[in-house]
């Protein structure tokens, strides 16, 4: 959840913001689309793990979010 990143990520009175685009080309049928689309929330939760495992492995990345 929320709170448990916060706190991971030693920011518990902020947050984090990662951007992530997708450049869908205009040729990608809408059936691709929409399987992009349900991929979403797995792809959040991946990049939100990345994040989180390189901040407690300390180094440049985790000096970079004050840690």
């Amino acid at each position: 959840n929320l709170m448990d990143t916060r706190n991971i990520m030693g920011n518990a009175s902020g947050t984090t913001v990662v951007n992530q685009s997708f450049n869908i080309e205009t040729g990608v049928s809408d059936t691709v689309r929409a399987e992009i689309m349900n991929f979403m929330p797995m792809i959040k939760s991946q990049t939100v793990a990345a994040v989180e495992e390189q901040k407690r492995r300390g180094g440049s990345f985790a000096q970079a979010f004050g840690g």
